[in-house]
């Protein structure tokens, strides 16, 4: 939920309402301009299927999710998945993930410009989440898939879920030792 109050009424209403202990612990102020001030409601409910969604309901960072999983670190990677998304989008998913810990970011030792993005722990975990929901699209969706995703179920085919997880889990933690030892 986002309110825009308008930078006068924002100070009135300070004078006259306390705005501190209400606002301080349910909304976050961010001062996009001079002229306006943006409430951004956190913490809306104690629901943990709602705490979830506010930080990855939106497609884009499931997407991000499954691009780090296929092996993409950098920006310019992400930018070209045939999802094509807004490079201002990718910016903000990519700082909200690292704001909660899901991914981290480095740079290479030869090459300081070039931010490098993996999963942390709490992003590996998320694994089991995309991969529950390609599976209830392969049940639930009358879609021909690509190329990968048929190579994905052909992957899955003999193998538990659990299984599937924890092996692509572990793949996924070897990848990116290695790339983070360069």
């Amino acid at each position: 939920m986002v309110v825009k109050v308008e930078f006068w009424l924002f100070f009135l209403c300070k004078k006259f309402v306390k705005i501190d202990d209400f606002l301080a612990k349910h909304y976050k102020f961010v001062l996009p301009n001079l002229q306006t001030y943006q409430v951004m409601k956190t913490n809306r409910s104690r629901c943990p299927l709602v705490n979830i969604l506010d930080i990855v309901g939106d497609k884009w960072s499931l997407l991000i999710i499954r691009d780090l999983f296929l092996g993409k670190k950098t920006f310019t990677e992400f930018m070209k998945s045939p999802e094509k998304i807004a490079s201002n989008i990718l910016s903000n998913r990519l700082d909200k993930m690292i704001k909660y810990g899901l991914i981290k970011v480095t740079k290479l030792p030869n090459d300081r410009k070039t931010k490098l993005y993996y999963l942390t722990r709490k992003g590996i975990d998320m694994f089991s989440v995309v991969h529950e929901m390609i599976n209830w699209s392969k049940r639930n969706s009358r879609m021909k898939f690509g190329p990968k995703s048929a190579q994905f179920f052909n992957t899955t085919e003999n193998l538990t879920t659990h299984d599937f997880i924890k092996k692509s889990q572990l793949a996924y933690i070897k990848y990116r030792k290695n790339f983070l030892a360069v």
